[in-house]
């Protein structure tokens, strides 16, 4: 149960007198201050809005990856369900046409002249997508992950334990040669790693999922055999790699880990993270706009589509997904901005149990404003109403220097009095009241932080969080005596061997847990 943090009766009549006697002398001789600051305020809190439905006729029992087509007004999604390639027209929202294939389409990637759709799916196919002709590849590998280099050659992954990067003849599918990680290209990369070539197709990215901790390795591919130029320290950059993007400049990469919870930018060149944008538990998913201005992520553990700006870093909105069912969100490298950057299509549904379901959910971005037209969002400009792209703010008070008329005192409420002599003795019974009502509520602060760490349950499952290993656990649902939810419990288990042995129940039946594709997802009974 919340336990609010509250105060006796006598004691509340007393506050509410100094706040009423405070507010009196504000409201009688220093509304005009309290109208700058009010209005300075609220210059800050702007928010985007977005149009959010459903595209009907794309419900499947499991849907894998989805790209957007920069050229045409096209989305691309696997349907492991059918094993078919859906093609959308982005614009209309409606099905052009679905492309069967031999096997389970896991991932694709397009070829830097457009006219070619690779996808992995158990073997390699392309596809023309002029004519949508399907080219089954005759490699003997069962595929995972697959990329385009600058020349249309195609670099794999395998569901191999531990193997190689394959790159292969897009024309006779033939291995023309296998490599690995480190200087020598002879260390092994863990299974079904993603791999991405950045925009002009020269430079390959892979990142090895499912592991704990994480790791991403890249590589000049320009010539005849690659370079192995740069990988993260050990441990640097989390676990459980569930998604990467990588930005038009070629400058940065956007992981999306389980671990940390956030979005984690790397600067390319070294493989060091330099910046991180925070979404939360169980970062799942990471796209960017085709400018290479915004950075839109999702998190398994909220049903909610979040959009950051890659300048100022700043989360500019998080907006609220719909949801068929209760624990229904965004999914697994389920994110696409469309070509224009206005409609952010999302792999929303569930993967658990006998009912697994998605769908394609799109949500359609109004701008954010810019007011000012200094190139910097309302949502983040210190000055949303005067031009200011330097963003000076001499004092910190979160103000722009154009539009502070305090610009050199960060207490602008102070400044604001003060400029007027004849409010000093308004000024001093102020004083006076605020440190009487300081001293009141030290006392009532020091038993109230003693009931916050005593009884509080942000997350109501009954455990308090002085003992309560998961505080963010949904609703009404089930938990242990450590406060998670069978859900998060598995998640945790980034080994196979940990996830089959796990006793969620504590029943001694080792069977809460099964290990999928990769990951340890919680048995439904």
């Amino acid at each position: 149960m919340r336990v609010g943090l509250r105060v006796n009766s006598a004691s509340e009549n007393m506050l509410w007198a100094h706040v009423q006697r405070i507010g009196s002398h504000f409201l009688r001789y220093n509304l005009a201050c309290l109208v700058f600051l009010l209005f300075s305020g609220l210059s800050h809190v702007q928010s985007a809005h977005a149009a959010t439905h459903w595209i009907e006729g794309t419900q499947s029992k499991q849907i894998l990856s989805i790209m957007a087509d920069p050229q045409r007004n096209r989305v691309y999604y696997c349907d492991a369900e059918t094993n078919q390639i859906v093609v959308l027209d982005s614009e209309g929202e409606s099905i052009i046409t679905k492309i069967q294939l031999a096997g389970q389409p896991l991932m694709m990637d397009l070829s830097k002249d457009g006219q070619k759709l690779a996808v992995a799916c158990s073997g390699l196919a392309l596809i023309d997508l002029e004519t949508f002709q399907v080219t089954q590849l005759p490699v003997s590998m069962v595929i995972a992950s697959v990329a385009f280099d600058f020349a249309g050659q195609l670099y794999v992954t395998t569901s191999d334990s531990w193997g190689k990067i394959h790159k292969i003849d897009a024309a006779t599918g033939s291995v023309l040669l296998s490599f690995g990680t480190g200087t020598t290209l002879s260390n092994a990369i863990y299974q079904s790693a993603i791999v991405k070539t950045d925009i002009t197709g020269t430079y390959l990215y892979a990142g090895e999922r499912g592991l704990s901790p994480a790791s991403l390795y890249k590589f000049d591919i320009r010539g005849t055999a690659p370079i192995f130029l740069a990988e993260d320290q050990h441990g640097s950059i989390g676990s459980n790699l569930q998604d990467l993007a990588i930005h038009k400049s070629g400058a940065y990469v956007y992981l999306a880990c389980g671990s940390p919870y956030e979005i984690q930018e790397i600067n390319s060149e070294t493989i060091t993270r330099v910046n991180s944008l925070s979404t939360g538990p169980y970062p799942n998913a990471v796209t960017l706009d085709p400018k290479g201005l915004f950075a839109y992520a999702s998190a398994n553990s909220q049903n909610v589509l979040f959009k950051f700006d890659l300048t100022t870093k700043a989360l500019l909105s998080s907006e609220n997904l719909l949801a068929k069912q209760a624990n229904d969100g965004p999914q697994t490298m389920g994110l696409a901005v469309d070509r224009t950057g206005s409609k952010i299509f999302i792999i929303h549904g569930s993967p658990y149990g006998s009912d697994s379901h998605y769908q394609i959910q799109v949500v359609s971005s109004i701008p954010i404003p810019d007011a000012d037209g200094d190139g910097l969002p309302d949502t983040a400009d210190n000055c949303p109403a005067m031009a200011n792209p330097d963003q000076s703010d001499l004092d910190t008070d979160g103000l722009g220097d154009v539009c502070d008329p305090y610009p050199n005192d960060s207490d602008n409420l102070g400044a604001c009095l003060g400029a007027n002599s004849n409010f000093l003795l308004q000024i001093q019974r102020l004083q006076s009241d605020n440190m009487t009502l300081a001293n009141e509520n030290a006392v009532l602060s020091i038993e109230n932080l003693k009931l916050r760490f005593l009884i509080l349950d942000d997350d109501k499952d009954g455990i308090y969080n002085t003992f309560d290993t998961c505080q963010d656990s949904p609703l009404n649902t089930a938990v242990d005596s450590t406060g998670c939810t069978q859900r998060q419990f598995c998640a945790t288990r980034t080994i196979r061997a940990k996830c089959t042995t796990a006793d969620w129940k504590n029943d001694g039946v080792a069977s809460d847990c099964v290990w999928k594709s990769g990951f340890c997802l919680d048995r439904v009974y």
